[in-house]
């Protein structure tokens, strides 16, 4: 498996994943992943660690 199938995979993922919020279907889903995608990495990390500290906090 090369770079692109892991690519495919992890934007698969991502597109199934962010489907799974309320609201977002799988066109928006798709079109989320892909702005994540040509976003800045920082800011990509900067969302997920937003997400975690979320759940982190929600359970103290």
């Amino acid at each position: 498996m090369g770079k692109n199938s892991n690519q495919t995979s992890a934007m698969s993922r991502a597109i199934e994943r962010l489907s799974r919020l309320p609201g977002i279907g799988k066109r928006s889903a798709e079109r989320i992943a892909v702005y994540l995608l040509k976003a800045d990495p920082q800011e990509a990390q900067q969302l997920a660690g937003a997400i975690s500290d979320l759940r982190v906090q929600a359970i103290q």
